[in-house]
C-alpha cells in the first residue's frame, strides 16, 4: 500500500558503499539509480584512519571532474567515476589501491586539496594517477602518494571508458603511522 512506501534510507554503510538501503527483501533488479557520491561535491568522508576498506559498486555513476593527465600513459578518457574523501592522519606514504577484488577497467586518481577539500578544477590539484597499475592489462589500478597529516585528499575511482563494475576501495600507509590521539596538541617552532 502507498501507506509503506518510503523514501531510501542513508546508512553510514550504506553511503560509504556508494549505495541506498531500500530494506530488506528489496531486490537489487528493483533498485534504482543513484551513487550518493557520484558528483565531487557529495564525496563520501572515509574514517580516520591509517587503514581503510570501503567496497563500492559503480553501476550509477556519472562522470564528472577534470580531466586525467599524466596518467601512466597520458590523458585517460575516463567517466563513471565516485569520489572520496580521505583527511590523512599522519605524514608518511600512502596507498591506495583497488587491486583487492576489482571487476573492471579502472582509472584511480588523487587530488590534494589542502587543509580542507576542495573540488579539482582543470589543470590543477592532481597528485597521483594510476592505469592498470596492479600488473593487469585492462584491470584494476592503484597509486602512492606523499601524504601531509591532517591534509585532504579527494580520491576518485573511475572507469576507463565509462566501465563500470564492483570493487574495494583499500587505503593504508606504506610507512608507519601513528595518528595523535584525541585532544593531541602539537607545537610549532619548538616551543
Amino acid at each position: 500500500p502507498e501507506s509503506l512506501r518510503r523514501l531510501p534510507e542513508r546508512n553510514g554503510a550504506c553511503a560509504a558503499a556508494s549505495g541506498y538501503y531500500f530494506g530488506n527483501g528489496t531486490l537489487c533488479s528493483e533498485r534504482p539509480c543513484g551513487a550518493p557520491n557520484d558528483q565531487c561535491a557529495d564525496a563520501v568522508p572515509l574514517a580516520y584512519s591509517p587503514t581503510v576498506n570501503v567496497p563500492f559498486e559503480s553501476r550509477c555513476a556519472t562522470t564528472d571532474g577534470p580531466a586525467v593527465v599524466g596518467c601512466d600513459t597520458g590523458a585517460q578518457p575516463v567517466g563513471s567515476d565516485m569520489w572520496y574523501e580521505y583527511i590523512a592522519p599522519c605524514e608518511g606514504t600512502v596507498r591506495v589501491s583497488l587491486c583487492g577484488s576489482t571487476d573492471f577497467d579502472s582509472v584511480l586518481v588523487v587530488y590534494g586539496t589542502g587543509a580542507t577539500c576542495t573540488c579539482p578544477v582543470e589543470g590543477s590539484g592532481q597528485v597521483a594517477c594510476g592505469d592498470d597499475t596492479c600488473g593487469v592489462q585492462g584491470g584494476p589500478s592503484q597509486v602512492l602518494f606523499e601524504a601531509e597529516g591532517g591534509h585532504c585528499y579527494l580520491i576518485r575511482v573511475a572507469g576507463w571508458q565509462g566501465e563500470k563494475g564492483n570493487g574495494v576501495l583499500a587505503v593504508s600507509y606504506d610507512t608507519p603511522c601513528s595518528p595523535p590521539g584525541p585532544g593531541a596538541c602539537c607545537l610549532a617552532d619548538g616551543a
